[in-house]
């Protein structure tokens, strides 16, 4: 009997060793590009786990998307788009409105605690500085100068010790540091020039000279520099060089009215034909040619003295206050003088708008432009410093509409053009705040007593251009737990989905549509859309509302609605809001339908908590909330899809610790004991059932990287029911 050969396999010709290194090269880039591509932390798939009812104590799942600091989930209700703020913002945030209002003693406090705290923060010394000059305690200020130099050697802090120093008369120092200044940045014009004019206030009119001179050399059709440098010479008793360099200005240049009145002046001086002075408001306009300022100001004083009531004084008063001793509250003081004697020209009523921002009376300047651009709307001067105030206020929508109007009314408008472009870019940079565009990846586990487990991963990338930010997801689920027949069932498959993100009227609104789809063995293909829309700040509360339709399972709770294919329509809207300094209030309501082909289920929840901060570490509040459906849950063989009770109301305690949200690392315990209200479909009596929710996070967080990671487990609902859930995520931002 002849004996079968089995046909050997043809021998490969790469080496083995070959085909297994690209084989695991293979996998390895597979792999990593899935699981090592971190999801950004405001775009994590949520997992959307809610009771088919509650999930006492919070109608939002177990755990929130991670967020900048630090993990802890908002209170029911609280808009997830809300933006939780940093050491440095939160702290900005607070003293900023304190240092406008001129309330600087508290502000001086809240930037000695915060540095006690943070005492590298070299920004927030330096600021604090400033708010000590501006305070009046200039010898406090020039001390932090010091101690920042001394740990640093900064230009930009070595430059405003010198301003300091000039504006309290210590021009010996002053000038010392700006010769080191110039000398570190010879090519800085900005320097030079201000350098220029510090020698000029402490009288060193020589030195003062050259630097004038050697800057318009430089820039020869520079007429303000050309100006300056005359004022120079004619103070320095060269009125020659000072109308030589007025008179040859070049053709082409418009020569200002302050540079006529001084050449005017200097040729009057040099052909000696002034009239005698016989009246003493002659004699204050020859000590202001001279330079005599404190003797023109006690003439000035005896000619108003004499004539109070004379407007043309007061204007001539005004002038000199304003543009020759530069007071500017003095020179206020006289505006309004003058405004008491007439009524004011267009001219005198900006004028005056322009007093009152330069001493930091927002209020009184926004009124002034409005009273000038009621009689006078095609000032488009006005309309461009009212966007400015706007937007110091912080009303973007107001102030685009101002600097619009001002550019209608003249094109070429460069304040108005400047303030749009500042407005645009304050826009966008908050925007970029709020999406913060990363890449990762993230873990979610659940389990409960009823056998029903799920497992994500997800990876997922954001790209954001100006206001417009997509968002991209894709991962594998599984699921498990009881079948329709009662034995125990796996269904798993991939998903994917892309969020198209818009932020309207200048970053206030965002508006977002996502498309995703969703392969299970018990669904094949299934399309999910969700269609929101938030306001992070409506007046002080953040306002969410939205509509989902897909797959029903992240709210029931239960493979049996998986294996029934059971589809969920709902909306949802929330409100948020702070109250005061401690209290936070919060409301949630959702109405939807869950729903197999033809039938429907209507459930409604209703949730509001109010929490109540006892320092930055220790919050305690009260939650409600109230569950009711409007039918019973459809049955297979005596098995209920998900679980459905006539009415559920839970009220409990929730006490939180956390650490202080500043530092890289955060960690939070949060405990919600209490008590529900249970009417069971299938039992005869309202019975009280406890409740009980604990969570634990722990996260890292700096410029480049998150690290989060949390557990939770909850016990509550009839029958012992509890759940235990992880929630991890590694994220890097770019």
């Amino acid at each position: 009997m002849a004996t079968r050969r089995v046909p050997g396999r043809g021998q490969a010709r790469t080496p083995y060793w070959l085909r297994f290194s690209l084989m695991l090269l293979s996998l390895g880039v597979i792999t990593s590009t899935f699981v090592l591509v971190v999801l950004p932390r405001r775009f994590v798939l949520q997992a959307g786990l809610v009771e088919s009812g509650i999930t006492f104590p919070a109608h939002a799942p177990p755990f929130s998307p991670p967020r900048s600091r630090p993990i802890v989930t908002p209170p029911p209700g609280e808009t997830l788009d809300s933006i939780p703020l940093g050491p440095a913002e939160a702290f900005w945030n607070a003293v900023l409105p304190l240092l406008k209002r001129g309330e600087y003693e508290t502000a001086l406090t809240m930037f000695r605690r915060y540095l006690a705290e943070y005492p590298s923060d070299l920004d927030v010394w330096r600021e604090y500085a400033v708010a000590l000059t501006r305070a009046g305690r200039t010898a406090e200020a020039r001390t932090v100068y010091g101690r920042l130099l001394s740990g640093k050697d900064d230009p930009s802090v070595k430059l405003e010790l010198a301003r300091l120093a000039r504006d309290v008369g210590d021009y010996d120092l002053s000038l010392a540091l700006y010769r080191e200044l110039v000398e570190t940045f010879p090519d800085d014009r900005e320097l030079y020039h201000e350098f220029a004019r510090a020698l000029v206030w402490a009288e060193q009119y020589r030195e003062a000279r050259s630097v004038y001179s050697t800057l318009l050399r430089e820039y020869p059709d520079d007429y303000p520099l050309r100006l300056e440098l005359a004022q120079v010479l004619y103070w320095d008793n060269r009125p020659v060089g000072a109308y030589l360099t007025l008179r040859n200005v070049p053709a082409d240049v418009h020569e200002s009215e302050e540079g006529t009145g001084l050449r005017l002046l200097l040729d009057s001086l040099l052909l000696a034909s002034m009239p005698p002075c016989r009246s003493p408001i002659d004699r204050a306009r020859t000590a202001v040619a001279e330079n005599d300022l404190a003797r023109a100001g006690q003439l000035y004083r005896r000619v108003l003295f004499s004539h109070p009531t004379d407007p043309d004084v007061w204007v001539e008063w005004l002038d000199f206050l304003q543009y020759q001793v530069e007071d500017l509250p003095a020179a206020l003081q006289a505006l309004l003088g003058l405004e008491a004697l007439r009524d004011l020209t267009p001219d005198e009523q900006y004028r005056l708008a322009q007093l009152h921002m330069w001493a930091g009376n927002e209020v009184e300047a926004e009124a002034a432009l409005e009273r000038l651009l009621e009689s006078h709307p095609e000032r488009a001067d006005a309309w461009a410093m009212l966007g400015d105030l706007y937007q110091w206020r912080g009303s973007r929508i107001t102030a685009k509409r101002a600097y619009e109007r001002s550019l209608a009314l003249s094109p070429d408008n460069p304040v108005a053009a400047a303030g749009l472009d500042s407005l645009m870019e304050q826009t966008y940079r908050t925007i970029a705040l709020r999406e913060n565009p990363s890449v990762g990846t993230r873990m979610f586990y659940f389990q409960d007593s009823d056998e029903y487990g799920r497992l994500d991963l997800i990876a997922q990338a954001g790209y954001l251009r100006h206001a417009t930010a997509v968002v991209v997801r894709a991962g594998y689920r599984r699921l498990e737990g009881i079948e329709l027949d009662g034995e125990g069932g796996v269904d798993q498959g991939p998903f994917a989905e892309v969020e198209l993100a818009h932020w309207l009227r200048l970053g206030t609104v965002r508006a977002s549509l996502t498309a995703g789809i969703e392969r299970l063995d018990a669904f094949g293909n299934q399309p999910s859309l969700e269609a929101k829309l938030s306001v992070p700040n409506a007046s002080g509360t953040g306002i969410t509302a939205l509509y989902r339709h897909g797959p029903a399972f992240s709210q029931t709770i239960t493979f049996e609605s998986v294996q029934a294919s059971l589809l969920t329509d709902y909306l949802e809207a929330s409100a948020f809001r702070r109250i005061g300094t401690n209290w936070t209030l919060a409301v949630n309501g959702t109405v939807g339908s869950l729903h197999t082909t033809g039938n429907g289920n209507l459930r409604t929840t209703v949730g509001a908590a109010a929490v109540y901060g006892f320092s930055r570490v220790v919050s305690a509040g009260i939650t409600t909330q109230y569950l009711t459906f409007a039918d019973s849950a459809p049955r297979f063989e005596d098995r209920r899809l998900y679980w459905d009770p006539k009415t559920f109301w839970a009220t409990g305690v929730r006490l939180q610790l956390s650490t202080i949200p500043e530092s890289p690392w955060n960690l939070y315990a949060r405990v919600t004991p209490g008590v529900a209200l249970d009417n069971e479909r299938d039992g005869s009596d309202t019975q009280w059932v406890p409740q009980l929710a604990s969570e634990a996070g722990i996260r890292f967080e700096n410029k480049r990287l998150i690290l989060a990671g949390d557990l939770a487990y909850i016990r509550g609902r009839e029958g012992g029911y509890n759940s235990f859930g992880a929630n991890l995520l590694f994220a890097v931002k770019y």
